[in-house]
């Protein structure tokens, strides 16, 4: 068998590719190895160096047996060299990564001092939270006896409180309706209507009850007072809806209706001033326009608050109409 078998017996070609002790290191650190070449291609490769298996004594014998003497000298040449190589490339690395080193231990000195003041923390949490648990218990067992009597001072507050509504209840009422703030007298009386009729058998409770419904009648009957400002203020929805709470059917329906007539009276009161104002000399297309405007713009708000509460009243969009045909009719302008 020749020297090159020899040598492929022992190790294996470079271009193979099997690692290296310096090509793991380079990997390891991610820096990029400098290849180093064999002054002859024909020396005994590194790799069986690398194998896990490898035994020195058995390599060497081996060496000793198949390789000639200058064979073997170069053996050792270049092992020395790759050794040298290997030593300064780890030295290379160390000093590349030493301030790497340092900051890593200061980093982890760091965390460890935050970790020490952290577990003090909790553990005086844990003292704190023990000590709040036992005073939970101390209080709860102090107050167990007595928290029945807690709760039905408590009920009794509110059943006071209640009362107290109730026999101020008339006066409440006055200062509303003097106020102007219908809607609450309304709320008021309405969540003390039940409670009073259902207690009518006490006399004090029977007195209040009587006093409410006297102010709420006075109020239902200045409820029913529509006139154009409620109709301008937008109010006409509202007053239906408070006569229906305070009255009866037949309350209701007579509030719609008067609703459905102060809206028409508003808006025929709209078109005849809109009309009044309506000058001659100018053209027919413009006296149109400027009456479309002054009319067609609070009926769109009339329709607006009576929407599912009040059918709109036919008669003024009727009457304009017409005020709009006779103009047409009556124009100079009409047959060009």
């Amino acid at each position: 068998m020749s020297d090159d078998s020899s040598d492929d017996s022992l190790g294996g070609s470079d271009d193979e590719g099997a690692p290296t002790s310096q090509n793991l290191l380079a990997s390891f650190y991610g820096i990029e190895k400098t290849p180093v070449k064999d002054d002859d291609d024909d020396a005994e490769p590194a790799e069986p160096l690398d194998r896990t298996d490898f035994e020195a004594k058995t390599y060497v014998e081996e060496l000793l047996r198949r390789q000639p003497l200058d064979r073997l000298l170069e053996r050792d040449a270049a092992l020395r060299r790759e050794t040298r190589t290997l030593g300064s490339d780890l030295q290379a690395l160390v000093y590349e990564n030493y301030s790497k080193f340092i900051a890593a231990t200061e980093t982890i000195q760091e965390m460890n001092s935050n970790v020490g003041a952290m577990e003090a923390g909790v553990a005086c949490l844990d003292a704190t939270l023990c000590d709040v648990d036992a005073l939970a218990k101390q209080v709860n067992g102090s107050l167990a006896d007595k928290r029945s009597q807690i709760d039905t001072l408590v009920r009794s507050r509110r059943l006071l409180k209640r009362l107290e509504f109730l026999f101020e209840l008339p006066k409440k009422l006055e200062v509303a309706v003097s106020e102007g703030r219908h809607e609450d007298a309304v709320s008021m009386y309405e969540a003390a209507d039940a409670v009073l009729s259902s207690h009518g058998h006490v006399a004090s409770l029977r007195d209040i009850h009587d006093d409410a419904r006297r102010i709420v009648t006075s109020l239902k009957g200045d409820l029913q007072v529509f006139d154009d400002t409620l109709a301008a203020s937008g109010h006409l929805a509202a007053r239906v809806r408070l006569l229906t709470k305070v009255g009866d059917a037949e309350d209701a329906s007579k509030a719609r209706a008067a609703a459905a007539d102060c809206a028409d009276r508003y808006l025929c009161g709209v078109l005849d001033d809109a009309l009044r104002n309506d000058d001659a000399s100018l053209s027919l297309e413009r006296r149109v326009t400027m009456l479309s405007d002054k009319f067609c713009g609070p009926r769109d708000a009339i329709v607006g608050q009576l929407d599912g509460v009040v059918e709109l009243p036919s008669g003024p969009t009727a009457k304009f109409v017409d005020q709009v045909q006779k103009m047409v009719s009556n124009s100079t302008d009409y047959g060009d």
